[in-house]
């Protein structure tokens, strides 16, 4: 099965990633949200079982966090400018 890209490069300028988050729990979406700036990616999988996997990786830290760590993180960043967000 071939993977459909339903957002493609939202602006973190415009998208609030938490509402975003929610609505599509709320629908029972199964698939990945993707947070991308340069030198970060943070990754939300909705898990057919309606649990999020997380992780983030901070290449200007070399951090990689996993979980409600990552989870956290990733929601601090999404608030920035700048940064791009994919939901496929």
């Amino acid at each position: 099965m071939k993977d459909r890209q339903l957002f493609e490069n939202l602006d973190t300028s415009f998208v609030k990633l938490d509402a975003l988050v929610r609505h599509l729990c709320r629908l029972s979406f199964v698939g990945t949200i993707s947070l991308t700036f340069d030198d970060y990616h943070g990754e939300i999988i909705l898990t057919p079982a309606g649990k999020l996997r997380v992780t983030e990786d901070d290449s200007g830290t070399e951090a990689v966090l996993r979980g409600q760590k990552a989870f956290e993180h990733i929601m601090l960043r999404a608030g920035e400018p700048g940064g791009k967000i994919n939901v496929v």
